[in-house]
């Protein structure tokens, strides 16, 4: 007997999900059904995402919003060397980046398999102490160019290290906000009531995101621990 095409559902074989129990309040249970979701709706995710971020950028620019209000001080009463200190630290991300491409710290070669004992033993002495001397590598590197990145900004006109600091803040906080949004909607539309996952536990994306902030944050991470779980397995 042959199986029509219509009988088989494909997607099933590309489902990654599991069984998600919350706790409620009052000591009830509610058993959910989280997976990942699929192409279609990453896409719509990300761009939900970046019309969030674009929104938020175009609030923290206008002068007098909420937004700038709240998270960019004044340009004439902020103090010259909070700026300087808020910069370099938005910069260490930066910096590490560029050390992990510029510092050259070959790896231990290993020795011949006739070579003496002695050689075999030094090589594992110095492969054990590799990560410890790599990760001190990354630090000079990180620690210099702070350094070389203050005398800069020390020397530097307050308006010129308030534009730098505007710039990366606004910058941050909407990576911070697309990176939420996204996480928000994906999460949203991974939520399911049955094990088959036909029916989605939120009727919209606005019920998800109303929810408490402790409950949601563990639907979050639930969502979070099966992209680790896939990533873990494609090792």
């Amino acid at each position: 007997m042959s199986v029509e095409r219509s009988d088989v559902d494909i997607s099933k074989l590309f489902m990654w999900g599991r069984e998600f129990i919350i706790e409620g309040n009052g000591g009830e249970n509610l058993t959910t059904f989280i997976r990942l979701v699929g192409d279609a709706d990453l896409n719509r995710a990300r761009v939900y995402a970046l019309r969030n971020s674009s929104e938020l950028r175009k609030k923290l620019k206008a002068k007098d919003s909420d937004e700038r209000l709240a998270y960019i001080p004044d340009s004439v009463t902020v103090d010259k060397n909070i700026l300087i200190n808020s910069v370099l630290s938005m910069s260490i991300r930066e910096f590490a980046q560029e050390a992990v491409k510029e510092v050259d710290l070959p790896y231990p070669v290993e020795p011949k398999s006739d070579a003496p004992l002695e050689k075999h033993e030094k090589y594992q002495e110095l492969v054990d102490k590799y990560p410890v001397k790599r990760e001190k590598a990354l630090e000079k590197y990180i620690t210099k160019k702070t350094d070389e990145r203050r005398v800069e900004l020390e020397a530097s006109a307050d308006e010129l290290i308030f534009t730098m600091y505007e710039g990366r803040i606004i910058s941050e906080l909407c990576e911070n906000e697309m990176m939420r949004k996204f996480k928000e909607y994906i999460t949203y539309c991974g939520v399911f009531t049955d094990e088959k996952y036909t029916q989605k536990l939120f009727s919209s994306l606005e019920e998800f995101q109303n929810l408490p902030t402790a409950v949601k944050e563990k639907f979050l991470a639930a969502y979070q621990e099966l992209e680790i779980e896939q990533d873990t397995l494609k090792k």
